[in-house]
């Protein structure tokens, strides 16, 4: 869904959490304390405050999650970036089926689902904040330029 609705920011999505693992899980951990913090400090005087912060939470985990489900998708399938764009509905439910399933286990699956959510959060962000690389600038002849000639010397000795 995502990808049908904005491909550029859907793959910058997939490429932020499945590239920058160590930036995304500090973004997702400085987000989600933030926003925890922000949460209970609302919830008593400003619930709907409290409530706003619940939903942009909530949003960036699902954004991420997608993210993080194409990329494991994609993984289990034997799919890189060079085999084509992302698109593809059974990339992104066969991650969820692995991630649905890896949560299920006992014990294990409450560190998994943690450390996915936090990653989630901060593939979202990652992905928001990511900035198109600015294309090469074309001259304006389409023939390639030809190095100088290199300066010649003067004969030695003499």
């Amino acid at each position: 869904l995502i990808l049908a609705y904005a491909p550029r920011r859907g793959r910058a999505l997939v490429h932020a959490v499945e590239r920058h693992r160590v930036k995304t899980v500090v973004l997702g951990l400085i987000n989600t304390l933030f926003l925890a913090f922000f949460v209970g400090a609302t919830a008593k005087p400003a619930p709907l405050l409290a409530l706003i912060g619940m939903l942009v939470w909530l949003v960036l985990i699902l954004v991420g999650s997608h993210g993080l489900a194409r990329g494991v998708g994609a993984r289990i399938l034997g799919r890189d970036e060079s085999s084509g764009p992302p698109g593809d509905a059974l990339e992104t439910l066969l991650g969820f089926g692995t991630l649905l399933f890896a949560c299920a286990i006992p014990l294990l699956g409450v560190f998994l689902a943690t450390y996915w959510i936090v990653r989630a959060t901060g593939g979202a962000v990652l992905s928001m904040l990511a900035v198109e690389a600015a294309p090469e600038p074309r001259s304006a002849d389409p023939r390639p330029v030809d190095p100088p000639p290199a300066p010649s010397s003067p004969p030695a000795g003499g």
